[in-house]
């Protein structure tokens, strides 16, 4: 009985299941599953367009003002708090600046004790993509000029880079480290950038430290805001990795996770049949029963004359299903029949049934989630 029912009113255009919080919702969305398995296979989603990461990053709050605030029962105003603002700006310029002028004493260091031209220099990194600089200021530790010019050169660049460590560390501790932490919680949660299958903290520690490797990539000659430039890494980052665990779950799923998904849903039960009947049964009383009640107030219910024989021939369509609806032993419901039983009772061609099923449909659908739920 419960197979006519969800026959009857059944919708081809309909999904079944949405994507909702459940993290394995989307198992059973067919679109998703396509999309995502269409995609393609290269998860290497840092390597983004380099434009695309300075455009403008409206759509997460960047700071809460106190105009148009009502003040608080105590008649206190509520502070500004501002945690990517001007200031911020102000001081990822000035961390930029240590940082290049880091690199460029480091790489003098290097070309002074290696012998090396500029050009040989650029050359170098450009062939060798896996190269450390790390590895060659190590290495470079281990040479000793003969000049002594050129070891109080090398001496005075190298006070010179720890003063200027030292401000980049202040700076990026005092100024930007609290601004970053508090970006990367408002994308996540405001926009629900969570990963499935993963605790909130290790998705923000995680994305911080993502954040924080490309901190000084930033191009201050570009004019742009470096918030819109963070803010656009960090989601990059999130949505890439979202979509790579969805690919993930989806090729190798939870056993536990669909097992409870499945033991819960009565659609694939197969183990208590007479539960599976007895809630079939209760659904074809109450609706009887509702459609009794909107074809005897027609105009309470705004039926028109056609609905009207659509819920007489439902009615007796419940009524008589078993003989209605004999198969020949077949267990597969065939619908023609349903749709002849309609057509002949009413009068009406298969589209005029279909549409003057419509609110009937409505009514089936909030017993049938009332009774399962």
């Amino acid at each position: 009985m419960r197979e006519i029912l969800d026959e009857l009113y059944s919708d081809d255009n309909q999904k079944k299941y949405e994507y909702g919080i459940n993290e394995y919702d989307y198992l059973y969305n067919e679109d998703s599953i396509d999309n995502i398995l269409d995609d393609d296979d290269n998860d290497d989603f840092e390597n983004v367009d380099e434009d695309k990461l300075y455009e403008d990053c409206d759509d997460i709050e960047l700071e809460e003002t106190t105009e148009d605030k009502p003040k608080s029962k105590r008649g206190r105003k509520p502070k500004d708090r501002i945690y990517f603002g001007e200031e911020q700006e102000l001081a990822v310029i000035e961390y930029i600046q240590c940082s290049r002028t880091i690199s460029a004493l480091v790489k003098q260091i290097l070309l002074l004790k290696f012998g090396w031209t500029e050009e040989w220099f650029d050359n170098l990194f450009a062939e060798n993509k896996d190269l450390q600089l790390f590895d060659l200021i190590e290495e470079a530790k281990l040479i000793t000029l003969k000049n002594v010019d050129d070891r109080n050169k090398v001496s005075d660049w190298e006070k010179e880079i720890s003063e200027l460590q030292i401000k980049k560390d202040t700076i990026f501790n005092e100024k930007l480290k609290p601004a970053f932490k508090k970006m990367v919680e408002a994308i996540i949660r405001g926009q629900e950038l969570y990963i499935p299958n993963e605790d909130f903290f290790d998705t923000y520690t995680d994305t911080l430290s993502h954040l924080l490797s490309k901190a000084d990539k930033f191009d201050v000659s570009k004019g742009k805001r470096a918030y819109s430039y963070y803010s656009n890494i960090c989601k990059n980052y999130l949505i890439g990795k979202r979509e790579k665990t969805q690919k993930m779950l989806i090729r190798n799923p939870s056993y536990d996770a669909l097992e409870l998904d499945f033991s819960n849903d009565i659609n694939y039960s197969t183990g208590n049949n007479d539960k599976s009947k007895k809630i079939a049964e209760e659904e074809v009383n109450l609706l009887t029963k509702r459609i009794n009640e909107m074809i005897s107030y027609p105009d309470q219910y705004g039926l028109k004359d056609n609905e009207i024989k659509i819920g007489k021939a439902l009615v007796t369509l419940f009524k008589n299903w078993d003989y209605v609806l004999s198969t020949d032993n077949s267990s597969k419901l065939n619908k023609s029949v349903v749709l002849l039983f309609l057509r002949e009772h009413t009068g009406l061609d298969t589209k005029g049934v279909r549409d003057n099923l419509k609110k009937f449909k409505k009514e089936f659908l909030i017993i049938k989630d009332f009774i399962i739920n």
